[in-house]
């Protein structure tokens, strides 16, 4: 099923095309998902930036870009080697980020817009509604349900 997903992801790839204005969004959409998921499923992956187009979709946040560099939201950000080892696992990052960024699939989070890994409780949990666990990350909104 991943696997029929990322060519479905490929094939409309150049259907979507990618305007200036987006593009940086677009990589740092890719950047959150790489770096804070790129050991999950496909499911997991999607869920993560699902999260991050939530936010953004809040209104709190003039771009993308700003989302995940908010102070202390994402762990990644503060890692200054922030390098690419996994050329394919980048290039599924960012056909997963294209397809939500441009509304193409279908928010598999419940709407969360904050994440942990479930090996963690961070205090800040306890404030929020949890909305599901997948993979390895457990998601919550501030919304009741």
């Amino acid at each position: 099923m991943r696997t029929i997903k990322i060519l479905l992801m490929i094939l409309l790839s150049p259907c979507i095309g990618i305007a200036r204005s987006n593009k940086q969004d677009l990589t740092c959409l890719t950047q959150a998902v790489y770096f804070e998921a790129r050991g999950e499923s496909y499911e997991g992956r999607l869920a993560v930036a699902n999260v991050v187009m939530n936010r953004y979709n809040t209104g709190r946040y003039k771009s993308v870009c700003d989302v995940t560099a908010e102070k202390s939201q994402f762990s990644w950000w503060n890692n200054r080697r922030r390098k690419i080892s996994e050329k394919a696992k980048w290039e599924e990052a960012f056909l997963i980020s294209e397809s939500v960024y441009y509304g193409l699939t279908k928010d598999n989070t419940n709407g969360a817009t904050f994440f942990h890994e479930k090996k963690i409780r961070p205090r800040w949990s306890k404030k929020l509604t949890r909305v599901g666990v997948i993979g390895s990350h457990v998601f919550y909104s501030l919304a009741k349900l």
